[in-house]
Formats: structure tokens, sequence, C-alpha cells
């Protein structure tokens, strides 16, 4: 297993989003935007493993909010991946030294909710079936 740095790698990206499946009901991200998103992102991360995507992460920065995101391939799900993104993407947003992060979950993904409760966001409001939460850094 690797993590590595996606910059301009769209391919990866392409690769991962074929793999991911189900993940992409709950991560739709990439569905209104291309994937040359990425070269806008202040970190843009994947997971793999023997060469293969795995897990995906990102923090964007949209006006004055930075977002995080992060989708696991839907085969590969509950071995980890997602809570080691995550500490590797709120590692990345403490070095850029970043005061506050965002997310947003659909209000019935009750694994997803839990790993960002237990890293410790807390909820901000709920809008159209989805949960926003934000983690401050300090």
């Amino acid at each position: 297993m690797k993590i590595i740095e996606v910059s301009e790698n769209y391919k990866l990206i392409e690769d991962f989003l074929k793999k991911a499946k189900g993940s992409l009901d709950t991560f739709r991200y990439f569905q209104t935007r291309p994937v040359q998103i990425i070269k806008n992102h202040i970190t843009t991360l994947m997971i793999l493993e023997n060469e293969s995507p795995v897990c995906y992460g990102h923090l964007d920065l949209d006006n004055s909010t930075v977002w995080l995101g992060i989708a696991v391939v839907e085969e590969e799900k509950g071995k980890g991946y997602g809570n080691l993104m995550m500490a590797e993407l709120l590692s990345s947003a403490r070095k850029n030294k970043l005061k506050e992060v965002h997310l947003s979950v659909d209000i019935e993904n009750k694994i997803a909710r839990s790993v960002y409760l237990k890293q410790g966001f807390i909820p901000v409001k709920e809008k159209d079936g989805k949960l926003f939460m934000k983690i401050e850094l300090g």
C-alpha cells in the first residue's frame, strides 16, 4: 500500500471512478466537475494497493471554505482506507495552516458520519438530506 499526491494524473482519477461503483452514489463530487478540477485543490491524494487506486481524498478550496472529500472503492470498504485518508488529509490541512475544514455527508450514511464524529468533526446544519460538518484546527 502507498499514499501518493495526485496533481495532474487524471487517468488515475478516472481509473478510480471506474472502480468505485456504488461508492459514487454518495460521493458525487465528480458528477458535476471534470477530473481536471484537481489542479485547483489544496491537496489530492490516492491510496494504491498493488498500483491500483482504492481510496481518493481531497481538500478543495471553494471561495473561502475548504471542503474535504473522501471515497473508497466499493469492494474495499471496511478495510480502514477511509480512516487513513482522513488522517492524511487533516495532516495536510494542518501543514497548510488551515483553520477549519468542512464536509457534507448524506444523513443516511451512518458509517461515514461515525468516522467524521470520531475524528472531531461537529455537525453544523442539515439540508436536503445532507449533514454539513466542520472541524476547527486551531
